[in-house]
């Protein structure tokens, strides 16, 4: 027996009303969508970068933990999601993506932020603090170490585990 078919045409719902999404331009030709459970301007900003293969959405429960106390806001990363896909492999350098921080920061009106970050955009959270630390006032940053510690503590058996980096090498 066949199960009645449901219309499935129209709009899909929106799964997390109240959640206002915009582009800031960070570079010429690159913006990056952003998402905020409403901005908070008059608070300090609390900049959420995610990691790979994720996007703004893996930032959704903590932006409302957070939607009190700071201006939230979450971030596709140049390439993912919404956000600009500027061409060819320069586009993509760490010394842009760090750039792309510091820009977003000014370009959602504030001068510093508290960034927080995963996995990839843990390591450009990293070297942005390092780079930038003017525009970053507190720096949260998880299952990404620190480069320095990543180095030192690197022997054969992290280096098994990390295997998978060497895919992202390939062309």
């Amino acid at each position: 027996p066949r199960l009645p078919s449901k219309d499935r045409s129209g709009p899909l719902p929106d799964p997390l009303p109240g959640l206002v999404r915009a582009m800031v331009q960070v570079a010429p030709g690159v913006r990056l969508m952003t998402v905020s459970p409403g901005r908070r301007p008059d608070k300090p900003l609390m900049l959420m970068m995610h990691g790979f293969p994720e996007s703004w959405y893996s930032w959704r429960h903590q932006m409302d933990r957070f939607k009190d106390e700071y201006d939230v806001v979450a971030v596709d990363m140049r390439g993912y999601g919404e956000s600009d896909k500027p061409p060819g492999v320069d586009s993509y350098h760490l010394s842009k993506l760090v750039a792309d921080v510091g820009e977003a920061v000014a370009g959602l009106g504030h001068s510093t932020c508290t960034l927080v970050a995963h996995d990839w955009g843990g390591v450009v959270a990293w070297l942005a603090a390092a780079v930038r630390p003017g525009v970053v006032d507190r720096l949260v940053v998880m299952a990404a170490p620190h480069l320095g510690l990543s180095s030192v503590n690197m022997d054969l058996r992290q280096a098994m585990m990390s295997w998978y980096i060497l895919l992202f090498q390939a062309p």
